[in-house]
């Protein structure tokens, strides 16, 4: 599928925030995630960042040592067109309002919770408590910091935790959370998803009740 992309945000010095108007719409859920290629570098693979109602497909994307990031940061541009290869990802949010939800995002994973986030507000499931953490780098990279605080004005039951350097999982140990009563999110680099895992699991959390993508773990991502 082709799309244009509609504009490009650099919140951060190395990062960027694509919005893409698709040529039909697409077809995905609030947590998944695209793979997309540009000029004519094969497709790499990007967390959705946008709600599937929205009219836009929304990408963040960090700078880094690949061809794709590097374009994406340096040359690609408003009206410019992209290919998107498919849709994947089994991390997608459950149909249990009613119980609490955590969600733990290092760094870029911070876009697919964004996704489920705006899912929730959009379907006004009031009774849904919903407890984000977000870790960065610096706080630079906190870019989203004050869009989800004024959510958390509309939404009364999002609490928004973030915080530069360090352990994000240590905040959410921290915050003595009934772990094995919560379902739990978690999106980041292979190396924070294992050690989150593992320390949830010791601190009681229900393995069959974490969700993150299995395909990150097998790519190193």
């Amino acid at each position: 599928m082709k799309a244009t992309v509609e504009n490009i945000i650099a919140p951060a010095e190395n990062i960027r925030v694509i919005n893409l108007n698709c040529a039909q719409k697409l077809d995905y859920k609030a947590g998944q995630y695209l793979r997309m290629a540009v000029g004519d570098m094969d497709g790499q693979f990007y967390s959705i960042a946008s709600a599937p109602h929205r009219n836009v497909v929304e990408l963040h994307i960090k700078k880094g040592a690949g061809q794709s990031s590097q374009y994406i940061a340096e040359q690609l541009k408003a009206g410019d067109t992209v290919t998107i290869e498919g849709v994947s990802g089994d991390m997608t949010f459950g149909s249990d309002a009613a119980k609490p939800v955590v969600m733990i995002a290092g760094g870029l994973g911070i876009a697919p919770m964004k996704a489920m986030v705006e899912q929730i507000v959009h379907e006004k499931r009031h009774e849904t408590d919903i407890h984000l953490y977000w870790g960065a780098a610096v706080p630079e990279e906190l870019y989203l910091r004050m869009q989800f605080e004024q959510l958390s004005m509309i939404y009364r039951r999002l609490h928004v935790h973030c915080h530069a350097g360090g352990n994000i999982i240590d905040q959410v140990l921290e915050a003595e959370h009934d772990l094995a009563a919560c379902d739990i999110y978690l999106a980041g680099r292979k190396e924070m998803l294992d050690v989150s895992i593992s320390q949830l699991e010791k601190n009681g959390a229900d393995p069959s009740c974490i969700f993150y993508d299995k395909a990150v773990m097998k790519r190193g991502a």
